[in-house]
């Protein structure tokens, strides 16, 4: 367990640098290289949402740019009070996610692309963790508490 911790601690401050294969390298996960995995798909897709389970969340980003350094962002989990159920967690928070951006679309849409900077993807990603956190603590797989309003609380 120390040493997923000090992985996670070193993706959360991960430098920039030269290529994606040096971040990928120094960032391999200990379940099965999934941040490696993830950033040679950052070519084809500008932002990568990480789900790591307990661990919490990765956002890996990268500018469209053609000396464009990746961006990776640890997002602790958000802890529940208790959990009665682990299924549809992560679908809750995918879920989430996406109703999100969607209803965000205007602010967000630059050229045909989604445009976030890591500073609201984090906000993003924060605040469906609570859609998570409702599901692990309700006996269904999706909770039934789970509402728009619960995303736009801050």
């Amino acid at each position: 367990m120390a040493e997923i911790a000090l992985e996670l601690a070193l993706v959360e401050s991960a430098p920039a640098s030269e290529t994606v294969a040096e971040i990928a390298d120094g960032h391999c996960l200990v379940d099965g290289g999934i941040i490696h995995d993830a950033l040679t798909l950052l070519p084809l897709f500008p932002t990568l949402i990480i789900k790591l389970g307990e661990k919490g969340v990765c956002v890996a980003s990268m500018e469209p740019t053609p000396n464009a350094k990746p961006n990776i962002r640890h997002i602790p989990p958000l802890k529940p009070t208790f959990i009665a159920n682990s299924n549809g967690a992560g679908d809750s928070l995918v879920g989430a996610v996406l109703a999100m951006l969607h209803q965000k679309q205007a602010l967000f849409i630059h050229k045909s692309r989604i445009d976030l900077t890591p500073c609201d993807m984090y906000s993003v990603v924060q605040r469906a963790q609570r859609a998570a956190v409702l599901s692990l603590e309700s006996p269904c797989a999706i909770s039934n508490k789970l509402t728009p309003k619960i995303l736009d609380e801050d």
